[in-house]
């Protein structure tokens, strides 16, 4: 079905949420380099200055589009991220795996909307 959830997020477990367990919140990003990552790094120092310690994960890169790693045009923002405190770097993988790891958010940003969703 067009926009369904899809199985491997359905199939998630429910998690006591990370204000519960009063652990770090990490916040994801999750979309392609060109919806706002470059947005996001830059406005990161602020939000870590506000919420100490907060981690930031990202999942994202061209390789969906079958681009290799050598010829992204992009490579400057992972190379920035990467250099961040706070920020992980991960790249792309598997809706499986992005299903897992998404079982400890605090927050996701659509590309879309440019709204916080706090989780």
């Amino acid at each position: 079905m067009r926009n369904a959830v899809s199985p491997a997020f359905a199939e998630c477990p429910n998690i006591t949420p990370w204000f519960a367990t009063g652990e770090v919140p990490v916040l994801f990003y999750t979309s392609t380099p060109f919806r706002g990552l470059d947005v996001l790094l830059n406005a990161f120092p602020k939000i870590r200055a506000a919420v100490p310690n907060v981690r930031l994960r990202i999942y994202s890169s061209m390789s969906i589009y079958q681009v290799p790693e050598a010829e992204d045009q992009y490579r400057s923002l992972y190379d920035l991220a990467r250099s961040m405190d706070g920020v992980e770097y991960i790249g792309s993988v598997s809706q499986a795996r992005l299903a897992q790891e998404l079982t400890g958010t605090a927050a996701l940003m659509s590309a879309d909307d440019p709204s916080v969703t706090l989780l």
